[in-house]
Order: C-alpha cells, then sequence, then structure tokens
C-alpha cells in the first residue's frame, strides 16, 4: 500500500511540476500573486505573518508586496469555591479581550530570472497596533473587590528581506526568505482597583525598541 501512494505522488509530481527546459522569459508584468506559507506537512498558512499577503509586478525586476494580519482573542474564567474551614463562599469572574492589527508594505526588486531561479531583496515599513482590556471582580463573603486593566500600544519599524524563488510554473513558484525587523512600540496602560469602596488608579507608559531575524520563511506563490 505504501509503494501504491509513493508511486502516486511520484506521477503526479512529475505532471505538476515538469517544465520545458527549453529556455525563455517568464514575463511578470502587470500580474498579481498571492503568497501561501508552507509549514509542516505542507500545510498551507499565512505569509509575512499575514492574514492576507500579495504582490503586484510593476515590472520583471520591480513590485509591490502588501501584507495585513488581524488577531483577535476572548477569554473568560468563572469560578465559585467554598472554604470549607470558614464556610465562605469564594466567587471570582474574569474576561480578557485582545486584539492587534499589524500592516506591511513593501518593495521588492528581483535579479533577472535565469534556468527559473531569481534571487530577491527589499524591505519597506510595519505598522503595528494593539488593544488589550482585562477585567475581574471578586468576591469572599461581604468582602468585593474589582480590578479593571486597559492597555494600547503603537509601534512602527522597518523590515528587510531577502530571498530566492524557483518557479516550477510560469505562474507557480516556490521561494525561501529570511527576514530583519527593527521595531519601537509604546504602550499606555491604565488600571483601576476597587476594594470596599477604595479606588486606586495608575497609569504608565513603557516603550520598547527591538531588532530581530525572522526564521526562514518556505513560500509557495500563485501569479495569475
Amino acid at each position: 500500500m505504501k509503494l501504491l501512494v509513493l508511486t502516486f505522488f511520484a506521477i503526479l509530481s512529475q505532471q505538476l511540476f515538469s517544465q520545458d527546459t527549453t529556455n525563455y522569459q517568464i514575463d511578470l508584468t502587470g500580474k498579481y500573486a498571492l503568497q501561501f506559507q508552507v509549514a509542516e506537512n505542507f500545510k498551507l498558512t499565512e505569509f509575512q505573518g499575514s492574514i492576507i499577503s500579495a504582490k503586484y509586478n510593476l515590472t520583471n525586476a520591480l513590485s509591490l508586496r502588501f501584507g495585513i494580519s488581524f488577531n483577535s482573542q476572548n477569554h473568560k474564567h468563572n469560578q465559585d469555591n467554598l472554604i470549607l474551614d470558614t464556610n465562605e463562599k469564594y466567587i471570582s469572574d474574569y474576561e480578557m479581550d485582545n486584539y492587534s492589527v499589524q500592516i506591511k508594505p513593501q518593495l521588492i526588486y528581483s535579479s533577472p530570472i535565469m534556468e527559473d531561479v531569481s534571487f530577491y531583496w527589499g524591505g519597506g515599513f510595519l505598522i503595528m497596533y494593539e488593544k488589550n482590556t482585562e477585567n475581574s471582580e471578586s468576591s469572599v463573603d461581604t468582602l468585593f473587590s474589582t480590578y479593571v486593566r486597559k492597555s494600547s500600544g503603537f509601534g512602527y519599524g522597518l523590515e528587510a528581506v531577502f530571498g530566492v524563488e524557483w518557479f516550477v510554473k510560469n505562474n507557480i513558484s516556490l521561494s525561501g526568505e529570511y527576514g530583519f525587523q527593527l521595531s519601537h512600540i509604546k504602550i499606555n496602560t491604565k488600571q483601576t482597583r476597587t476594594e470596599n469602596g477604595s479606588n486606586i488608579q495608575n497609569n504608565s507608559d513603557d516603550s520598547y525598541t527591538r531588532g530581530q531575524g525572522n526564521s526562514v520563511r518556505l513560500g509557495i506563490s500563485i501569479y495569475f
């Protein structure tokens, strides 16, 4: 059975990726492309860390690439306990909401396609925004307390990328890409705690500057 499966995929790969070895120029001028990252088990996921990653070729040597990502999360936790030693009832409710968005416009330069292979390099800006809200309420018999924490952050930076692209078909390519990011983000946090009628408020500002290299991304691009 394993031999039959392997034979099937071998034949399918030959039919899908076989090309005429005659030298010819692949013209990408005016074409769009959608990009996907190849993850484990050949699963296609977002590229550039983005939900949408698209590219438009102005010429064969110059293209615009745009990525946008959006993440949202909601978490709720309810707890109801009875302290047996004192017969006190402890009730706790917690909720957290978080969302973030990141935008990456980039300008990409490509070398001429030789033997179906092209090298590319480029970069651009990155803009990010994140908002987080936490609410919790707890009570032990007549003691009651609340806690609210709200934070928002705005960041910006630069990203440089370089990689290699192999055209397995005129409209399909595989790529390997490495990048480096330099970013700066500012975060404002407001906290309010209430305990038996007493209010405690705290306001803080933080800023971070970070440089990091991205792990190598293996991707597939579909041109149309």
